[in-house]
């Protein structure tokens, strides 16, 4: 009987390492918006994968996801989906309405 319940924690355990691996490293994400149509549609899922920025930075073209100071109807914070136009050291400029 012990070697039972020893057998079904053990499975339990790594169950549970591997699911938090898996949410360390990658999110699941839902679009709910239309800004970055039509490269992405709206109501769409993504799978998000976090390893690159783990020891590597955003670079031009890359689209991110990140949590910002904004929030939903309901208060809960949201996630943003956007591509990158510059990084550090560029100068963006805008003109017309034309980045």
């Amino acid at each position: 009987m012990w070697k039972t319940i020893f057998e079904f924690s053990k499975t339990i355990i790594i169950a549970l390492i591997i699911a938090l691996l898996i949410t360390t490293f990658i999110k699941p994400t839902l679009v709910k918006g239309y800004s970055m149509y039509p490269t992405i549609e709206p109501y769409n899922y993504l799978i998000v994968n976090r390893i690159p920025y783990i020891t590597g930075k955003p670079s031009h073209g890359d689209i991110i996801v990140f949590k910002a100071h904004v929030y939903s109807d309901t208060g809960e914070e949201k996630d943003l989906i956007k591509r990158i136009i510059g990084v550090e050291g560029d100068v963006i400029e805008i003109k017309d309405g034309v980045v």
